[in-house]
């Protein structure tokens, strides 16, 4: 019963960014090679439906807390990306693509949040919580994998780039009949009828005092000098990151004349990487220190920017955006989040480092429009390097505050 449980859960994550990288990496170059040439509204397919899930993400995992559903979110979510693929072959215009993306957003935003606290509360075959996760956050790289394989196919074919949607949406068609035949739903709250009475009172004082609790740790952890360098650092990364991704297939395909098989292969490469550089990472006994992980990554990121910035051709600029250098940086702001937060206020620290991402990726996605579509698609990895010497030089900063603070780190909060 267990294995019947968790293995669909595990396919949701896959088929989930499988579909993601059809809609967020190869729907925008596909509206682009058939005449859209309006960066910022190709990039605003990545921006709106981004703003959209860091909200609804959010209410759809207190509803799974307040309801104890998991089961629902995660059908809603995949039916989300089903519907969004076949939406998606209707579209010929960038702010199409935004209305029929967004809308899709609104549902599967719930997908991760419950799948995530599903395979957690059922672990099944993996034996405990964090191998579970871990499996689901290694089947996430698979997909996102495998959808970069598909467009490279599809390039190298040159059969209709409707297809990929068509397999997307029926990928998470089927994982969805999966789910709801082999998944029970998952409840965790089971009032009887006497506990109904006051409960909406109740509720209220729950909530208030709840409210009050999360300031509280807002205020500590927004106070607190190196984790607000650490998010600065984070966020400059990420904001770079997404800007080179959201014109990296414009950029290759369009003003570099490369091809679209050429394009995936370099998705499909650099995850494949990024795979090696996590498992190198977490390997028993080999705990880099964060700061030297960020210090890196920021160096790392200034060198392939300025590679691609200066690329002549597509090779060259699909080659330097192999480098796994987001795996360093992820890598180190999250052990340093954890180094720098009580058991606690872990939590809290982990997911203001998550919502920095998430909002850096909007800010990242609308950069790259705006500066493409003002100075041309080169520019956009000229600013890019510039935030990159910037994030080197403030994680050479809190690097040398990190050690200095070691000591009574490690005293304080029992690392």
């Amino acid at each position: 019963m267990a294995s019947n449980i968790l293995y669909p859960v595990l396919a949701a994550s896959l088929s989930r960014t499988f579909a993601e990288l059809i809609i967020f990496g190869y729907v925008p170059l596909y509206l682009y090679s058939a005449g859209e040439r309006r960066i910022l509204q190709l990039a605003l397919i990545t921006a709106v439906p981004a703003l959209i899930r860091f909200v609804a993400a959010n209410v759809w995992g207190a509803l799974a807390d307040v309801t104890g559903r998991l089961k629902l979110p995660m059908l809603a979510g995949l039916a989300g990306y089903a519907v969004t693929g076949v939406g998606l072959l209707f579209v010929s215009t960038g702010l199409q693509a935004v209305a029929v993306v967004s809308s899709g957003a609104l549902f599967f935003a719930g997908l991760s949040p419950a799948g995530k606290a599903l395979v957690s509360l059922r672990p099944g075959p993996a034996g405990t919580p964090g191998r579970a996760l871990a499996w689901w956050l290694q089947l996430e790289s698979w997909g996102w994998m495998l959808g970069s394989l598909a467009v490279a196919m599809r390039g190298s074919t040159g059969a209709p780039g409707r297809n990929l949607l068509a397999v997307a949406a029926g990928l998470a068609a089927m994982v969805a009949l999966w789910v709801a035949i082999a998944v029970p739903e998952q409840r965790r709250l089971e009032p009887d009828a006497e506990g109904q009475r006051g409960r909406g009172l109740d509720a209220l004082r729950h909530a208030a005092a709840q409210f009050a609790a999360l300031a509280h740790e807002w205020r500590r952890l927004y106070g607190h000098p190196l984790l607000v360098r650490l998010f600065t650092v984070f966020s400059l990364a990420t904001l770079a990151g997404e800007a080179s991704f959201t014109v990296f297939g414009f950029y290759v395909v369009g003003l570099l004349g490369g091809s679209e098989a050429l394009y995936g292969t370099a998705l499909t490469i650099a995850t494949a990487f990024g795979l090696v550089a996590y498992a190198w990472l977490g390997a028993p006994g080999r705990h880099p220190p964060p700061g030297t992980l960020l210090v890196a990554g920021g160096s790392l990121y200034t060198l392939m920017y300025a590679a691609m910035a200066a690329a002549s051709s597509a090779l060259v600029a699909a080659a330097a955006f192999l480098l796994p250098v987001y795996a360093l940086v992820r890598a180190g702001a999250t052990w340093a989040a954890g180094s720098l937060t009580a058991a606690s206020e872990r939590g809290g620290g982990m997911g203001a480092l998550d919502g920095a991402e998430a909002f850096s990726a909007v800010l990242g996605a609308l950069m790259a429009g705006v500066v493409a579509d003002a100075w041309g698609l080169r520019s956009v990895y000229v600013v890019a390097t510039a935030v990159a010497l910037l994030v080197t030089a403030l994680a050479w900063s809190l690097k040398r505050r990190l050690e200095g603070a070691a000591p009574a780190v490690a005293g304080v909060r029992g690392v």
